[in-house]
C-alpha cells in the first residue's frame, strides 16, 4: 500500500472533526521542527498559521521536501505531504494531485483547504524550478 492510499486508509475511519484534530496533532508529535528553511523564499504566502516549504533533488533525480510550521495541526498536514511526496520523481510528484487527498482533507474548512492546495502548489513548483 502506498503512503496516500494507508493515510487515505486511516482518514477514512475517522467520523467526526474532533476526532481528526487528534489524528493530525498525533502526526504532527513525530515531526521535528526545523528553522533552517525558514526565508522568504521557503515561505507560503497566504496561510493562517506562517509556513515554510522547501525541497532538493537527490542524485537519484527523487526529491526531499521539509515543511515546518509553529502550528501542531498544520504539521501534521505538512507531515502527510512530506511522506506522500518524498522519494518521488518530478514526473510522480505531477500526478499527485490535490483531489486525491479528499478523504485526508475531509474535514478541513474552505480556508484551511486552500492552504493544503498552496502547500502541494509550492512542492510542484519546487519539482519544476530543479
Amino acid at each position: 500500500m502506498s503512503t496516500l492510499e494507508d493515510y487515505t486508509h486511516q482518514a477514512t475511519t475517522i467520523n467526526n472533526p474532533q476526532d481528526y484534530v487528534v489524528w493530525l496533532n498525533k502526526l504532527a508529535a513525530t515531526v521535528v521542527t526545523s528553522f533552517d528553511g525558514r526565508s522568504d523564499e521557503n515561505h507560503v504566502a497566504g496561510c493562517s498559521a506562517p509556513v515554510w516549504i522547501w525541497g532538493e533533488q537527490n542524485a537519484d533525480h527523487t526529491y526531499t521536501f521539509h515543511f515546518t510550521c509553529d502550528s501542531k495541526f498544520v504539521n501534521g498536514i505538512g507531515k502527510i505531504l512530506t511522506d506522500v511526496y518524498n522519494g518521488k520523481t518530478r514526473e510522480e510528484i505531477m500526478q499527485v494531485k490535490f483531489r486525491d487527498f479528499d478523504q485526508v482533507s475531509k474535514f478541513l474548512l474552505f480556508e484551511r483547504k486552500r492552504s493544503f492546495q498552496k502547500f502541494i502548489n509550492r512542492i510542484y513548483s519546487i519539482a519544476l524550478s530543479s
